[in-house]
């Protein structure tokens, strides 16, 4: 009997847990149509009153002229809408698939960079870029080259005429960084932990173009790749983001870990975390290394059976040892 409880009582909590992630599923599809409905609205209202102007009144060629432009003006924010949810969406959903490999960063920079050039030229705009020229890590180019370019995009928008943008590659023994750094208007810093939503737009920023949707997509990117993103700025001086990419993973080889005092063998099979003099070292499998951090197991805590680590893995114990297995992209 007790057997049988204890098996209904786990059918019991994972059905809570189903249906906990659809209602969160549920709420976060809702949000996505709400904020679709609310984006397209004014381009849509926009580009109805145009033509209703030239097909219901005599204007002249030149303010048909006008009038065509600012058609084709708002059919471009249309499609930058419609594209950038398309993108998120696909991402959210796990419809696009993330493939790391190691490639150097320079290229993927490039890339990224070749997309701002022009609009780069047409603000006058200082551009340095310091990044060693071999320099590899495992990441996506692609994705990764898209985050990079929209927070080049962001760095042309907000920064006037005549400034400077400065992008630095660091490569520190955990992580690759790629700073992107700006003379802009900056950002308050009581705004700075909301600038990553989806759609969200800063008040003082309307008059520039945008849809608010660059940041929270280069976020998802890179947090796809266990990496992360982080932002210090101060008002009128301008902003830093900064991408960091795992960079030890690609590096690490199974031998330069010692498992003398774990008691685990090397031919192990399942996911693994090894936990060496209070640091939470690596996850090794029998054929792939999975993640790497450095935070002290000190800065655990435990809840429900599970310890939750500040990078936001979730930590589940392995028959009471300091080994510990979870699943993580990076």
């Amino acid at each position: 009997l007790a057997r049988i409880s204890h098996r209904l009582e786990r059918l019991y909590h994972v059905m809570q847990e189903t249906r906990h992630k659809v209602e969160e599923e549920k709420a976060e599809l809702q949000s996505l149509v709400s904020d679709i409905s609310h984006q397209t609205k004014t381009p849509i209202a926009n580009l109805k009153m145009l033509n209703d102007t030239m097909l219901t009144r005599k204007i002249s060629e030149e303010t048909r002229k006008e009038f065509l432009h600012a058609t084709a003006s708002q059919l471009d924010k249309l499609d930058f809408l419609i594209q950038g949810m398309v993108k998120t969406s696909r991402l959210e959903t796990g419809v696009i698939t993330l493939e790391k490999k190691e490639t150097a960063i320079a290229d993927t920079l490039v890339d990224a960079i070749n997309g701002v050039l022009a609009p780069m030229e047409r603000k006058h705009l200082h551009l340095s870029v310091n990044c060693p020229e071999n320099l590899t890590v495992a990441h996506d180019s692609r994705w990764t080259s898209e985050a990079l370019f929209n927070l080049l995009d962001n760095a042309v928008k907000y920064t006037p005429e005549g400034g400077d943008i400065h992008v630095t590659v660091q490569d520190w023994e955990m992580y690759l960084e790629i700073a992107v750094t700006d003379t802009g208007r900056g950002i308050p810093e009581s705004v700075q932990a909301t600038i990553f939503k989806r759609f969200y737009r800063e008040e003082a920023v309307h008059d520039v173009d945008g849809i608010g949707i660059g940041l929270y997509l280069a976020r998802e990117i890179i947090t796809m790749q266990g990496g992360y993103i982080t932002v210090e700025s101060e008002v009128r001086k301008g902003s830093t983001f900064s991408i960091f990419l795992c960079a030890f993973l690609s590096r690490l080889k199974v031998e330069d870990v010692s498992l003398n005092n774990t008691g685990i063998p090397l031919d192990f099979d399942f996911p693994a975390l090894l936990v060496l003099e209070s640091i939470l070292i690596a996850v090794l499998c029998k054929k792939q290394t999975h993640f790497i951090t450095s935070a002290p197991v000190s800065t655990t805590r435990m809840e429900n059976n599970k310890l939750n680590h500040p990078s936001g893995a979730v930590l589940k114990a392995f028959h009471g040892k300091n080994v510990m297995s979870f699943q993580l992209p990076c």
